[in-house]
C-alpha cells in the first residue's frame, strides 16, 4: 500500500488564491445583501442560491470563475 502524502492546506489555499484571487468584499456584500443579484450569480454559476450565499460568506474563490468575472464586469464591478 502507498502512503498517503500529507498536504499542507495553507500552501494549497495560497496557491489557489494566487491563481484565481480572493472574492472582493464589495462583491461578497452585494451577493449577501441583494437577493436578486445573488439569484443572478447562481444562474450564471449554475449552482443553487444557498451555495452561492455560503461561498460569499467564506469569500470563496469558487465565485471567481471566468463566466462570473464577466458577469461582475457587466454589473460594474472590477475583478
Amino acid at each position: 500500500m502507498r502512503k498517503k502524502r500529507k498536504t499542507n492546506k495553507k500552501m494549497n489555499k495560497m496557491y489557489r488564491e494566487a491563481i484565481t484571487g480572493i472574492l472582493p468584499d464589495e462583491i461578497a456584500e452585494k451577493i449577501l445583501d441583494d437577493n436578486d443579484f445573488s439569484l443572478d450569480v447562481a444562474k450564471v454559476a449554475k449552482k443553487r442560491q444557498v451555495s452561492v450565499l455560503q461561498s460569499a460568506r467564506k469569500r470563496s474563490n469558487k465565485l471567481l470563475t471566468r463566466e462570473l468575472k464577466e458577469f461582475y464586469n457587466e454589473n460594474g464591478f472590477e475583478v
